[in-house]
């Protein structure tokens, strides 16, 4: 009597998929993610965009899914900082490998090619300047401390309130800085009233005036020379106006 005897069959394990690096990148560059496998028969690739990424921008793999290839490439450029992650199956035969997960942290791009206009309107002691980038994912807008045509360093910072910043179309910002529309110094009324029109009382009222101002530092200058103008002006005008009550000036 004979039996039968059969060698047991030993099932082929799924595809492997090689360790994929991650990547980190400055948005608006082209990522390229590359995938390979050393698993026979040949793979197909199924690349995947995890839920939670900050876009979903176009992605293009190389090649196409219904291709069976040792390797596969997944494309995209974001145009939007954050972190990205995409999971990549390889199958063939012998079934579906297990996801492998591919972080990509994007950076924001340092913005490029920025233009400067202002525009001084006179009557509302207004500076309005205007800050464009063709970048138009750029969400922020610093105005740096810069060295004035006089010398000096203006620290836009020391405008407080008075400056503000607002977006008004993608990649384009206004500043506006507001001066005080008026002021007036009862110190310096004080210091002339009922005082003989002499240059003495003329330079209490400037020094008068001088300490009372509270200016801003801005691009057309720092306080402390504002202050002093302030007080000298106030003196020059009181001249003026004595001046021109005693005929002495038309």
């Amino acid at each position: 009597m004979s039996h039968a005897y059969s060698e047991p069959t030993m099932k082929a394990p799924p595809p492997s998929i090689n360790a994929i690096q991650n990547q980190t990148v400055t948005a608006g560059n082209q990522v390229t993610i590359n995938a390979s496998s050393p698993s026979n028969p040949t793979p197909t690739w199924a690349w995947a965009a995890v839920a939670g990424n900050p876009a979903a921008p176009a992605l293009t793999q190389t090649p196409s899914p219904a291709t069976a290839s040792p390797t596969s490439a997944l494309r995209f450029t974001p145009t939007v900082a954050g972190t990205y992650r995409f999971t990549v199956r390889a199958t063939n035969a012998n079934g579906t490998s297990s996801p492998v997960t591919v972080t990509i942290t994007v950076t924001a791009a340092v913005p490029a090619n920025i233009t400067l206009t202002n525009e001084y309107r006179t009557g509302k002691q207004r500076l309005i300047i205007t800050a464009t980038t063709p970048d138009p994912n750029v969400t922020t807008m610093v105005l740096q401390p810069y060295l004035t045509e006089n010398g000096t360093t203006f620290d836009p910072t020391t405008l407080g309130a008075n400056l503000t910043v607002s977006l008004t179309a993608p990649g384009t910002w206004t500043l506006t800085a507001v001066g005080a529309p008026h002021f007036c110094s009862p110190a310096a009324e004080a210091a002339v009233k009922g005082r003989p029109a002499t240059d003495e009382t003329f330079r209490a009222a400037g020094a008068a005036a001088s300490a009372e101002c509270n200016p801003s530092s801005d691009q057309r200058g720092p306080a402390e020379y504002k202050r002093h103008l302030a007080g000298e002006l106030t003196v020059r005008a009181l001249r003026r106006a004595v001046a021109r009550a005693q005929g002495l000036e038309g």
